[in-house]
């Protein structure tokens, strides 16, 4: 049309040069389309091919190798339960990794597209990068799903349920099924949202991009369907994946319906990280199963998360940061609160606790020495003692050290002989404050110990860590739990040649460098020592009510059973009555008798000296008031009354 104005040559030319114009955008057109397409089948095609099982690719966890206990799983991805199979089987989702590389190379562009232009950009498929203008900081990872934000529990609050009656019976016994309120999780979703909680200082340090994978094992055993997809959820979340080779489920022998072909389901539809389950065929306890999946893991490195966690934004790259500087470094974040009852999310507020453990081997919140003097609040703390449930270390490091004990049984204990043994062999522990997770706190387990009782099973394995790392010391363990002098803790002449082959320091060396603060008896200053501080009046013993370590707590009296623990005390030349870091002292009012912590400089103030009078009245310094029961059965509290050598509940024999 355009060239009917032209005559001539001029015609001629129009016309010859419309066609090759029209022809040039036919081919551009054209091409394009064959590459969108093409990219498409290889996308595709790759994603086709990563789940395929290949009978040889370990890597993807199909080859049975030289491990006994794993078969190759079924075309379908789900074995059938039966008696006969082996003891433990993999379930293994890959995901589409050609994806995942073209959407990785697309957001490292997008970055330095950002970086260069000083704007913020967005990462493709819902993953928002947050980068401020001319900044070179790593990005906040926010995976979050938009459609599946509600409000309950958003930003980490906490939930409390209108309830009719029937629906408080449900409550509680799904609350008895797991110690939590499983039925406030329920509501709250599973990928909630948390406010930052890291300090400021956190939020503008930068990390090298080329830090070390990372595999995520997580164990469980009849985990809640809520807690535990919430805490796979919030690492996919709030992570850069590239830095996660895999997830790995360990499921200890699960009985809960929810926790079969439904999770194998859900996280098929998962495509944004390689995720495996690890069956075991019988229940073997968490140290074991976490045995199971740091042989299985693939990664430099592997992180231990509970399977009751959300983890806070930038939790992972401080840890893996501080491994890429220190191999023989064991990491872990600071713990937050998640509220058992209305699963509020708290951040742990200054100054910040480090591990520690008393005489019984039991695990301790302790304060962090000279706190406020820190250089920064962001440097690493050197604990003497890590809790065990949240912790990243190198692999190689990890089998060096010979692993977890497997004499130990269950569950408790493991992380003290961790702890013990990486510091004298050669070790660190530390936590990293810029890395926070949030974990569920319940008061008492909800499993069974394989038909044992569960201080049964917490004593076996402190007597095995005794026995191997602390030396001459161990004698401070068996006077405060005389009765297990006798016990079998089996056989650890293995532990011992592993800790002599690696040449490790001696417990004298730990208690010196380490934790110098954990309380030594000294002969000399120990008067008298009981596992029977006695009543005459009201026929019952002193006991600690200890639960935990927490200072503050009332004195009671229990029945008397003489195997010392809450009921082993010692009597020093200083006046005080210690049961080991607790001392006995009086409150505000000079009427209760609390258990606070003991004086650390030796110099115990008044409130905390007491005299044993010859007739067996026990005195208080500041106060000249003696020790009284209030009443006569198992529980009744200890108060401070006026002396009267005629008062039975005054008397008291050790």
């Amino acid at each position: 049309m355009m060239c009917r104005r032209f005559h001539g040559v001029p015609f001629l030319v129009c016309v010859a040069t419309t066609c090759l114009v029209t022809n040039i955008l036919f081919i551009v057109v054209h091409l394009r389309h064959d590459v969108v397409t093409s990219g498409i089948r290889n996308i595709d095609s790759t994603a086709s091919e990563s789940r395929a099982p290949h009978k040889n690719d370990a890597r993807n966890g199909y080859s049975t190798g030289d491990n006994p206990r794993l078969r190759i799983p079924h075309d379908d991805g789900r074995n059938s339960r039966d008696a006969g199979a082996e003891a433990v089987r993999r379930v293994t989702r890959p995901p589409a990794e050609g994806v995942a590389e073209v959407m990785q190379k697309s957001i490292e562009n997008q970055m330095a597209a950002a970086n260069k232009r000083g704007e913020r950009t967005e990462r493709n498929k819902g993953t928002r990068l947050h980068l401020r203008a001319n900044s070179t900081r790593i990005p906040v990872y926010d995976n979050l799903p938009e459609a599946d934000v509600r409000k309950l529990g958003d930003l980490g609050r906490g939930i409390k349920l209108r309830l009719t009656a029937a629906e408080k019976n449900m409550e509680e016994a799904r609350f008895k099924k797991h110690s939590f309120n499983e039925l406030v999780s329920s509501k709250i979703s599973l990928h909630r949202t948390l406010k930052d909680g890291r300090y400021d200082e956190c939020k503008n340090l930068t990390y090298p991009f080329d830090l070390p994978t990372t595999s995520i094992i997580i164990c469980f055993h009849n985990e809640a369907w809520s807690t535990l997809l919430r805490t796979l959820n919030s690492i996919l979340d709030r992570s850069p994946l590239r830095l996660i080779k895999e997830i790995i489920l360990v499921d200890d022998a699960s009985t809960m319906e929810h926790l079969l072909e439904p999770l194998e389901d859900y996280i098929a539809n998962i495509h944004t990280a390689r995720i495996r389950i690890i069956r075991s065929r019988q229940r073997y306890g968490l140290i074991k199963a976490r045995m199971l999946g740091v042989e299985e893991a693939s990664a430099p490195t592997f992180t231990f998360l509970d399977s009751h966690v959300e983890v806070m934004m930038g939790w992972l790259e401080p840890l893996l940061a501080r491994l890429s500087e220190e191999k023989t470094a064991v990491v872990m974040p600071v713990v937050d609160e998640i509220d058992k009852d209305t699963f509020n999310y708290r951040v742990v507020a200054e100054p910040l606790q480090r591990g520690g453990f008393n005489w019984r081997f039991e695990y301790r919140w302790k304060p962090v020495p000279d706190y406020r003097n820190r250089r920064s609040r962001v440097e690493p703390i050197k604990t003497p003692a890590m809790p065990g449930g949240l912790l990243s270390m190198y692999r190689d490091f990890f089998f060096k050290l010979g692993g977890y004990d497997q004499g130990m049984e269950v569950w408790g204990g493991e992380n003290l002989e961790e702890s013990v043994k990486v510091w004298m062999c050669g070790g660190s522990i530390e936590i990293i404050p810029c890395s926070r997770v949030g974990h569920v706190y319940r008061q008492t387990s909800p499993y069974n110990f394989l038909g044992k009782h569960p201080i049964e099973v917490a004593e076996h394995n402190a007597m095995r860590v005794v026995e191997v790392w602390t030396d001459e010391y161990k004698e401070n363990f068996y006077n405060r739990l005389p009765h297990l002098r006798r016990a079998n803790y089996g056989d650890v002449s293995g532990r011992r040649k592993l800790r002599e082959s690696l040449g490790c320091k001696n417990f004298s060396w730990y208690l010196n460098n380490v934790y110098p603060e954990l309380y030594i008896p000294d002969k000399e200053a120990v008067v008298r020592q009981t596992v029977q501080f006695r009543n005459i009046g009201a026929k019952l013993c002193l006991d600690s009510n200890d639960q935990n370590g927490q200072a503050g707590k009332q004195l009671i009296v229990w029945g008397c059973h003489g195997l010392g623990g809450n009921q082993f005390f010692e009597y020093t030349d200083l006046g005080e009555i210690r049961n080991d870091e607790l001392c006995l002292d009086t409150d505000k009012t000079g009427l209760q008798v609390l258990l606070n912590d003991c004086s650390a400089a030796g110099n115990p103030p008044s409130s905390q000296k007491w005299e044993i009078t010859p007739n067996g009245q026990v005195v208080n310094a500041r106060r000249k008031v003696c020790m009284h029961v209030a009443g006569s059965r198992a529980g009744a509290a200890v108060e401070l009354r006026t002396c009267n050598a005629a008062d039975s509940r005054q008397h008291w024999e050790l």
